[in-house]
């Protein structure tokens, strides 16, 4: 790091090359604040815990406050006296940290003093200008666009001269690898000259960028930064589909979508005006953080921790600032403070998602995506449903006229259509109901005295007709929980027949207040909805429930409402049940469950809407409000509502027709949602956003409100924007914004050369790197954004560069100068990623599937590895191995369980998704070899390539020369003798061991060629395995 930063600063010492001038303007970002910060800013810099001497050098205003820099003045700065003294207890820095400074560097901040200590804003903090283009020796000769300029500049100044082009068949595998993540077709490479010829490459880059892997390539880095996954992430681990998601970021890419667009609609494409499907299936960005639904869990914190993952993550990403310093206490290092987090946090603190997350697959809100059979049904009931809505309104004057004339107490708070079951379970109302057992009439019920508590015997039964599975159901009930809650039923209507299932249906109470309802049809199938344990009833009280099934036979068709309000049900996976009839037989209600109390059962066999539910939970306030008989002005906002729901839903029929007819629509809405995909979705609440700033991050000490807003030391929001979600997306992408063009191409840059030109990608504030070619990464953030922001324009300037095809050989003189070839003195060789290796071996054995998109697919991984780190119950506690093409897809579409990610691509670095990874680390071990030579997938892959080498040739040389070339290399006359060779001495171990031959050549699931000589194909299996494990082919 030192000799990068010497370097760095050298390129400033006043050197006369290339035509540039000699004295360069003093420029304290590239000359100056590296010096500071490498030596100066842990004991005074904007820490104030760890600050020295009450000293700050990160600030013009600390600097200048005393003696330490005298602009002008060097003699008189007291910071040149210490960095010059030999007394160790005056020197600085102090011997004891270990940092020294050159007398270059010593020499430049005395130069820097003296020319009156110009100051600047952190160069990521400045908006970005074009530079101009450098001129520098050579580079008519050498340059092939403008990124050459700069880097020959600078290449010039530290005396290494660039590498000559690498051989076109390398340079095109480097490419293809780069722009599609699949290796170049070998008939391609078969047929490419010896050397690079620009307007061929150019053809065949073209040819890169608009192939549809293009866009699966892309959206592979996307997705580490988006943090996506396939599972929720926490505690149960359950699955969560949102795949969608991902297919919709791989057509992003595929369609070169502007990437302020691509930016616009992932932030807030559900905020767009007249958006489209498409546009809130984008908004899955947000919807990618880990969440839970773990018993005990406190919603207000997970609240919180969702603000503040959705903060970090669009600050990583689009920022490449680490804000999360922020939440505790204002940020150590870069000008950020916690109430600007919060502000930040405002703009996505006002979702309509639910802090737990059911454990199910579709925690709301989402947009269904119905298959072919259903999208015509399915448009229809959307456009119906729109149109009764405009029917659905209130007519608050006719109300008002209603209650005027002295309107009748009604029986029922709601239309009675439909009801098939009322049993108010008192002594002076309704059908006279016989004491069941041991139960009591109830006296602490809110309405008084009503209902009967349950005592250790005693069931009411009624008669209810028989139902279908495919037709509505609402039972709405006041419930007093026991004392002691035990695990009951209810009601049921249920019936088994001898070796049957039990056919019917049941309301269960749990032990811990849970309520559960469960339909089995006549062929034993089950959908069932569960009101956890965190959504459980109070203990010991009365409340009204309604549990409603709309017949759609599926669990997502069930909803329980507890007090008028929708719980979150559990429902760990989708179930589906047939329409079929259900049982002839009486509802059976209650049972020994001492101290359980009911009242006012009422069983409808249609879907009752949330403001009816609302009035059932409301009833009894409504009798009152009838009993007072007040005037209108008189009463009170609640009391209105009640009456005014009242009136439409039960007096008004026109209103009634409206609200009949979305009642009728849910079943087939229902049907159809329950088996269509569903992608988890941004929707905002009705209410202006808004957070609270928390002392030292706890949820429980808010200190005070704030409204959404960005940061001072950046650009305001945009003249006009709103303070929301899209108006945070327009100031990211506004073409003054100093980050987010820069640190996007610096990520860009980094998936091509293995490092960006700043290498902390994740932090561009003042404790990140500095760029090692800031006018470079200037001229490339204007060129993006004048372009269009067009992603596939920069990567085409990138790898059509000279700088990019450059051959990777290296000599000791710049291993010695640039050893992690920061200055591109020549071509990227790096470890290829996971992914990469993975569908490159595919490829070249021909087992590859290039399908795209669609549900994420479980190829080979060792057995048991999911049940490790699985809670029972959970739907992803067992690995179940897809078979047949699902098995060979590509790497983007594999399934991705945070808590226990794909071990072979965990095992070359890829994250766990669990948080935002921009730059994965990259290293090199045992067990990655292991996995190459051992893992079923490889071994497989292995087989295959054998196989199409033994039908393609006879001749032992020509088998090997044609193998060669199919995974990668040119296939000189000396690879090929070795590889005969090795083939002829593995034969013969094979010839005499066939035992160990089968069982080789048995690995996977596809079957070997029976028509195969079996130990010549081992030999090849092995051979082909060898091969895809050569330096040559596992890097680029």
């Amino acid at each position: 790091m030192r000799r990068l930063l010497l370097s760095i600063c050298c390129l400033w010492t006043g050197m006369t090359l290339n035509g540039w001038a000699a004295e360069q303007p003093m420029s304290f970002n590239q000359r100056i604040r590296p010096l500071l910060s490498a030596h100066c800013f842990s004991c005074h810099g904007p820490d104030a815990a760890s600050r020295k001497a009450d000293l700050r050098l990160d600030t013009r205003a600390g600097a200048l406050a005393g003696s330490a820099v005298v602009p002008g003045e060097p003699d008189q700065s007291e910071l040149i006296q210490r960095i010059n003294s030999t007394d160790p207890e005056v020197q600085m820095p102090p011997p004891a940290t270990g940092k020294t400074l050159t007398a270059a560097e010593k020499e430049l901040l005395t130069q820097w003093i003296a020319s009156g200590a110009p100051w600047q804003e952190h160069w990521s903090f400045i908006t970005p200008t074009r530079p101009s283009l450098p001129q520098p020796v050579g580079i008519s000769q050498w340059g092939r666009n403008p990124i050459d300029h700069f880097i020959l500049a600078q290449l010039n100044r530290l005396g290494l001269k660039p590498n000559p082009p690498a051989a076109l068949h390398h340079l095109a595998r480097r490419a293809a690898l780069d722009l599609t993540g699949l290796p170049a077709a070998p008939a391609v490479i078969r047929n490419l000259p010896e050397h690079t010829d620009p307007a061929t490459f150019d053809t065949y880059i073209d040819g890169l960028l608009t192939s549809p892997h293009a866009g699966e390539h892309r959206a592979r880095y996307w997705l580490d930064a988006a943090r996506y996954g396939d599972t929720h992430g926490m505690h149960v681990d359950n699955y969560r589909e949102i795949w969608p998601y991902r297919d919709w970021v791989v057509d992003a890419f595929n369609s070169n979508l502007p990437f302020d667009q691509f930016v616009r609609q992932q932030l807030a494409g559900d905020l767009l005006p007249g958006a489209t499907l498409q546009q809130r299936i984008a908004t899955g960005f947000n919807r990618c953080n880990i969440t839970t639904s773990e018993g005990g869990a406190i919603p207000a914190e997970l609240d919180v921790r969702y603000m503040v993952d959705r903060v970090e993550t669009t600050s990583t990403v689009f920022l490449g600032l680490t804000t999360g310093c922020a939440v505790c206490h204002d940020h150590k290092y870069d000008p950020i403070s916690q109430a600007e987090f919060y502000q930040l946090g405002a703009f996505f603190n006002n979702t309509t998602q639910p802090a737990m997350d059911g454990n199910q697959k579709d925690t709301p809100p989402v947009v269904a995506i119905p298959g072919p059979e259903y999208q015509a049904e399915w448009q229809a009931l959307q456009t119906r449903r729109a149109t009764l809505q405009t029917a659905f309104r209130h007519d608050s004057s006719k109300v008002q006229n209603w209650w005027a004339a002295g309107p009748a107490l009604p029986e029922h708070p709601v239309g009675s259509d439909g009801l098939e079951v009322w049993l108010p379970l008192t002594q002076s109302e309704g059908t006279s109901s016989q004491l069941p057992g041991t139960a009591q009439w109830s006296t602490d019920h809110p309405a008084g005295r009503r209902g009967i508590r349950f005592g250790d015997r005693g069931q009411l039964t009624s008669p209810l007709v028989r139902l279908k599975s495919d037709q509505p159901l609402t039972v709405s009930f006041w419930f007093r929980t026991p004392d002691t809650v035990l695990a009951t039923t209810l009601f049921s209507q249920q019936h088994k027949e001898k070796d049957g299932p039990e056919v019917g249906w049941k309301i269960t109470g749990g032990s811990q207040g849970a309520v559960t309802f469960e339909l089995t049809d006549a062929q034993g199938k089950k959908i069932r909805g569960n009101l956890p344990d965190n959504e459980a009833l109070t203990p010991r009280s009365w409340q009204h429930v309604c549990v409603r099934y709309s017949g759609g036979q599926a669990n997502s068709s069930i909803s329980i409402l507890v007090n008028g309000r929708a719980g979150n049900l559990r429902n760990s996976s989708e179930q589906h049940c047939s329409a079929t009839e259900l049982v002839s037989a009486d509802l059976k209600i209650g049972g020994p469950y001492p101290s359980a109390g009911m009242s006012d059962v009422r069983v409808f066999r249609r879907w009752l809407l949330d403001e009816e539910v609302q009035l059932l939970a409301d009833e009894h306030q409504l009798r009152e409000c009838f009993a007072r008989a007040a005037p209108w002005d008189q009463l009170s906002a609640a009391d209105r509502q009640r009456l005014d729901q009242h009136f439409h839903h039960v007096v008004n029929p026109a209103f009634q027709t409206a609200a009949r007819g979305i009642a009728e629509t849910e079943t087939r809405r229902d049907f159809i949602y329950a088996r269509s995909t569903t992608t988890l979705v941004m929707q905002e609440r009705p209410t202006a956003p808004r957070a609270e700033i928390l002392e030292r991050g706890d949820y429980t000490r808010p200190l005070a409100e704030v409204q959404p807003a960005v940061p001072a030391v950046l650009p305001p929001l945009p003249t006009g924007a709103t303070a929301n979600r899209l108006g945070l997306a327009d100031w990211l992408v506004h073409p003054d914004h100093p980050l987010t063009a820069r640190v996007t191409i610096n990520r860009l840059w980094q998936s091509l050369f293995g490092t960006g030109l700043v290498r902390t990608a994740e932090d561009f504030g003042v404790m990140g790197d500095t760029p090692t070619h800031p006018q470079l990464l200037d001229y490339l953030a204007v060129e993006f954004v004048e372009s269009g922001w067009d992603v596939k324009h920069m990567l085409k300037m990138m790898v059509t560069s000279a700088t990019y095809q450059q051959s990777s050989l290296t000599t000791p003189a710049k291993l010695d100068q640039d050893p992690q070839n920061r200055f591109l003195s020549r071509g990227p060789r790096l470890r290829l990623d996971a992914e990469v290796l993975r569908d490159q071996a595919l490829a070249v054995s021909g087992l590859l599937s290039l399908n795209l998109g669609g549900p994420s697919v479980r190829p080979y991984q060792p057995a048991g590895l999911w049940k490790v780190v699985a809670i029972t119950g959970s739907n992803t506690r067992e690995f179940k191995q897809d078979e047949g093409e699902a098995l060979y897809r590509r790497s983007l579409y594999t399934f991705w369980k945070r808590t226990s990610p794909p071990p072979s691509m965990a095992a070359f670095n890829a994250p766990t998704r669990e948080q935002c990874t921009v730059r994965r680390e990259r290293t090199n071990t045992p067990l990655q070899a292991l996995v190459l030579m051992n893992d079923p997938q490889f071994v497989e892959a292995a087989r295959h390539l054998a196989q199409r080498a033994l039908a393609q040739h006879q001749d032992i040389t020509a088998r090997a020369t044609w193998m060669l070339q199919e995974v990668g290399c040119r296939g000189d006359q000396s690879d090929v003798t070795d590889t005969v060779s090795a083939a002829v001495e593995l034969g013969a171990l094979f010839r005499a061991d066939t035992a160990a031959a089968s069982s080789l050549i048995a690995t996977g699931s596809s079957k070997p060629d029976p028509e195969s000589n079996l130990p010549e194909l081992a030999a090849w299996t092995m051979i082909a395995n060898l091969l895809l494990n050569r330096d040559d082919i596992i890097n680029k």
